[in-house]
């Protein structure tokens, strides 16, 4: 991945200025990049807008997923991975996306198009 940079408790992410292209679901949610990084989401998570916060679990709540398809079309801000596994997407005009650390499997990862990925470890 180019560019992971360590600054603390947590790593900038390059997803700045991707334009979220597709956002697919599964088991999970994926958003694909117009720079080619892929975010895959694997537990439920958070996003934030100007109408609130809104709980996304894929794969026990289909009808939160609608708060997931309002990411296309959307610019990636920033993103930061914590060393205690959480994962924080901000886009453009403010919306965020917050994915907790999860203690028993991965719950997030980002892979770049050279290959490589930066994974939320079990217990992050």
């Amino acid at each position: 991945m180019s560019e992971l940079v360590r600054e603390g408790d947590r790593w900038t992410l390059p997803v700045s200025g991707g334009y979220v292209l597709q956002v697919c679901f599964d088991h999970a949610v994926t958003l694909r990049l117009d720079n080619k990084v892929m975010v895959r989401i694997e537990q439920p998570f958070v996003v934030t807008g100007t109408d609130g916060e809104r709980l996304v679990n894929p794969e026990k709540d289909p009808g939160s997923l609608a708060a997931a398809v309002v990411l296309v079309p959307a610019t990636m801000d920033s993103g930061v991975a914590y060393t205690d596994g959480r994962l924080e997407l901000t886009l453009e005009g403010g919306t965020r996306i917050s994915v907790p650390a999860n203690d028993d499997y991965e719950p997030w990862e980002v892979m770049a198009p050279d290959g490589s990925r930066a994974i939320s470890l079990p217990g992050g």
